[in-house]
């Protein structure tokens, strides 16, 4: 990641990007509520404050496609605007791939 990838989603100082691949929505969801992340989870708000706008975008990927932080940055702006789509949804509302 280089400072120009976390300059993309607003101050540097005050963001930080995440870009992670995963098999499905569900591992997803088993990692982030389930074992030893739920804790982190449940603090997360002693160290960030609520952005008012969606903060996390999923979409499929190919097997062994690694997508930039320019396309993570596209697809967040599409899902805010948009909301939920095939090209960009949360884990509330989950597209085929």
């Amino acid at each position: 990641m280089t400072v120009a990838d976390v300059a993309l989603f607003g101050d540097p100082d005050r963001v930080v990007p995440n870009l992670s691949v995963w098999a499905s929505p569900a591992a997803l969801l088993a990692f982030t509520y389930r074992g030893e992340h739920v804790a982190a989870m449940r603090r997360r708000r002693q160290w960030f404050r609520p952005l008012g706008a969606a903060s996390v975008a999923l979409w499929w990927v190919a097997d062994g496609e690694r997508p930039s932080f320019a396309e993570a940055h596209r697809r967040l702006e599409l899902l805010r605007r948009a909301g939920p789509t095939p090209e960009a949804f949360g884990l509330r509302r989950v597209f085929p791939a």
